[in-house]
C-alpha cells in the first residue's frame, strides 16, 4: 500500500466518498479495496481522484491542472484524454478541473457533458471540500449531478436529465 494511501481518508459528498490521491496506482487502489475493478493495462495509472460508492464502485475520476494548463482548448483536449481511458474502465464521468473552472465529461466517449443544452456549471474545487469550506447545499448539489450523470450517460448521450418521477397512484389503483 502507498504511502499517500496510508495518510488519505476519504471525504463524505453525501453517500460518496471522495478520494485526493495523485501518486497511487490503480493496482494499490484495487488492493486496499477503494475500488472494486482492476485493468493490467491500466494498473500503473494514478489518478488525481476519485468519487466511489462504498464496495469500491467508481462514480467519478478526477483529473487535476493547473489553469495554465487548461487555458487553450488543445491543452484542454490533451487533459481530457490523459485520464479518458482509466475512467472509460472505472466508471462514466470524468472531471477535469483546476479548482476555478471545470469540464464535465462523459467517459464513455469523450464529449463534454451539457445539462439544459448548455455546460455544466457546477466547480469541483478539491481545496474547499478537503478544507471543509463546501456548504451543506454544494453537496447535495454535486451528489445530485453525479447521480443524474450515472443516470444519464451513455455512448450517445451527454445531456444530463431530470430523472422521470412517476405516479403510483394509477398502477396502486388497477392492484387493489
Amino acid at each position: 500500500m502507498s504511502e499517500e494511501l496510508l495518510q488519505t481518508t476519504p471525504f463524505w459528498i453525501g453517500r460518496y466518498s471522495y478520494y485526493r490521491l495523485g501518486s497511487t496506482t490503480l493496482n494499490q487502489l484495487k488492493k486496499a479495496k477503494i475500488i472494486n475493478k482492476q485493468s493490467k493495462k491500466l494498473s500503473d495509472k494514478k489518478p488525481d481522484g476519485l468519487i466511489t460508492l462504498s464496495g469500491g464502485v467508481v462514480k467519478a475520476v478526477i483529473e487535476y491542472k493547473t489553469p495554465d494548463e487548461l487555458s487553450t482548448k488543445a491543452k484542454i483536449t490533451e487533459a481530457i484524454n490523459q485520464e479518458l481511458e482509466v475512467a472509460k474502465f472505472l466508471c462514466k464521468l470524468l472531471i477535469v478541473t483546476d479548482g476555478t473552472k471545470t469540464f464535465w465529461i462523459n467517459a464513455l466517449n469523450g464529449e463534454e457533458i451539457k445539462k439544459n443544452g448548455k455546460n455544466v456549471p457546477f466547480v469541483f474545487d478539491a481545496e474547499r471540500i478537503v478544507s471543509g469550506e463546501i456548504t451543506v447545499e454544494e453537496k447535495i448539489d454535486l451528489e445530485n449531478l453525479i447521480d443524474q450523470a450515472e443516470y444519464s450517460l451513455t455512448e450517445n448521450e451527454n445531456n444530463i436529465v431530470e430523472p422521470e418521477i412517476l405516479d403510483p397512484t394509477p398502477l396502486a389503483k388497477e392492484v387493489w
